[in-house]
């Protein structure tokens, strides 16, 4: 009996020692930024990447797909869905702490206002979870904006989102076009 415990602890030790191994060599990678911990599996500030080599991605989703069904509500608490289904938006997809997305802000306020009169509208989705929503509602007055939830959340994985900022262009339920840039007031447009 005596030997299968000893078995028992050497084996258990043996375990806690690889496990405790494990977490700090993960935790070194994540400081020295060889691990990606950011939403949506990319570096938020991608032109400044320190490690080089990033390559800015837009949406995969093709133009001519329709909006995917999404059990996302915006913070008023209509189906995201249901609204995008109709009519034309520009869809910005962004995230807390991107400077990109910080940077962009003023100019996506200007594209909107210049667009409003032409009838498109615009929708933020924000990777945040919906119980800190305001804040991001109070930042984009113009827009309709919904939680995505920290992380791959539903919305950047249907419309295949890497990259912050991204825009994905709707017109009455159909993907237009996508795009990473709005320079000025008009939308970088990226066709497949």
């Amino acid at each position: 009996m005596i030997t299968v415990l000893t078995g028992a602890v050497v084996i258990l030790t043996v375990l806690v020692v690889l496990d405790l191994s494990l977490t700090v060599l993960l935790i070194k990678a994540l400081r020295e930024g060889k691990l990606n911990s950011t939403p949506g599996g990319n570096d938020h500030d991608h032109p400044d990447h320190p490690e080089g080599g990033f390559e800015p991605t837009a949406p995969t989703i093709r133009p001519g797909s329709p909006v995917p069904p999404l059990g996302l509500t915006t913070a008023d608490g209509r189906p995201l869905s249901q609204i995008l289904a109709e009519g034309r938006w520009l869809v910005a997809f962004v995230s807390p702490g991107c400077e990109g997305c910080e940077q962009e802000r003023p100019v996506l306020t200007e594209w909107a206002d210049s667009h409003a009169a032409r009838g498109e509208r615009v929708a933020v989705v924000v990777t945040e979870s919906s119980q800190r929503i305001d804040a991001f509602v109070a930042d984009y007055p113009f827009a309709v904006v919904a939680a995505d939830g920290v992380g791959d959340g539903e919305a950047i994985s249907a419309f295949g989102v890497a990259t912050f900022p991204s825009y994905v262009r709707i017109a009455d339920g159909a993907v237009t076009s996508t795009a990473l840039e709005l320079p000025g007031h008009e939308v970088v447009l990226i066709d497949d």
